[in-house]
């Protein structure tokens, strides 16, 4: 799996690679927010705070409610963290992505006689997308045995789990950091769409909340998903195939997101700030790991090989629209 080699530094990949990696990996993210946990209970006064709300603010009470945005505060702790996160993963892709087509270059070039006019990259890169991923149908044309069933009906959970997940995060981003920080507190706007927007993005949300029920069914979904690729792996011939760690580490963090992000909203329903707050902080971990990681794991796979079917199509080497 020469792709855990490709992004820098290459150390990521290996730590990834055994199982004695992990805790290295899992410690990173876990001292950074045990820091913040730290310092915000000093300040707060305790570790497991309840709150009410204080006009636009938050402030300490003995019969408040579980809020995990007052012990980390998004504004400047997960926010900014997830932020700097991001454009890590994207500068770790990109570089990623450059050796290997620079790798490419050494390849025999395809002649295709009668071709028309060469797609553009970007054509190519669309067209991908919407064939390979969207559909994910070289995973629906591996057979149609039980395991390649469950792989497929997995891997196609899991990516639109992610996805509907990623609408409610993008949702709630918007919610605050446009409605909330910018019509409400910086224009001075108050209600009407600024309100609706702000609202929106508010947590923690109801339980009918449209965004909290695409949450949730995402969570489902999720776990529907990882319950099919585990039930896969588990039951392979080792005559035939055999799983090592690098397999079961993408599979360990997201179940990890998935477990820790579904107990964090029971605990905190049914107020439970000492196991709340200590699964949330477990979440924060998983999720940092998965983000922060991902063009070392096999997830960032999807990436590099959505790349390679692109630059395949662009010089000819697999038709376009074919599935």
């Amino acid at each position: 799996m020469a792709y855990r080699s490709l992004a820098k530094p290459a150390i990521i990949g290996t730590w990834m690679s055994s199982a004695k990696g992990f805790p290295i990996l899992m410690l990173i993210p876990a001292i950074l927010y045990m820091f913040i946990w730290s310092v915000m209970a000093n300040k707060l006064g305790t570790a497991f705070p309840l709150f009410v709300t204080d006009g636009h603010g938050l402030k300490v009470a003995a019969e408040g409610a579980i809020i995990y945005g007052g012990l980390f505060p998004g504004d400047f702790t997960i926010d900014p963290i997830f932020g700097l996160v991001f454009v890590f993963m994207v500068f770790a892709f990109a570089g990623g992505i450059a050796t290997m087509l620079r790798g490419f270059e050494s390849i025999p070039k395809t002649f295709i006689v009668g071709r028309g006019k060469e797609p553009s990259f970007l054509c190519c890169l669309i067209e991908t997308l919407k064939v390979e991923v969207a559909q994910h149908s070289r995973f629906q044309n591996c057979g149609q045995e039980e395991k390649d069933v469950q792989r497929f009906t997995g891997h196609l959970f899991v990516f639109y789990a992610f996805i509907a997940l990623m609408i409610v995060t993008s949702v709630v981003a918007v919610g605050h950091w446009f409605g909330a920080f910018f019509l409400q507190h910086l224009m001075g706007i108050e209600g009407g769409l600024a309100g609706l927007i702000a609202w929106a993005g508010h947590t923690p949300m109801p339980l009918w909340s449209p965004v909290k029920l695409l949450a949730n069914a995402g969570a489902v979904a999720l776990v529907y998903g990882l319950l099919k690729l585990t039930s896969r792996r588990t039951a392979l011939d080792a005559a035939k195939s055999t799983s090592n760690w690098y397999d079961w580490y993408l599979l360990t963090v997201i179940w990890g997101i998935a477990l820790t992000g579904i107990g964090s909203e029971i605990f905190r329903l049914i107020g439970q700030k000492m196991l709340a707050y200590p699964t949330y902080y477990l979440h924060l971990i998983f999720v940092f790991m998965m983000l922060a990681y991902l063009p070392w794991s096999k997830l960032g796979h999807v990436v590099y090989r959505t790349v390679a079917l692109a630059y395949a199509r662009k010089i000819g080497r697999l038709p376009m629209g074919e599935l």
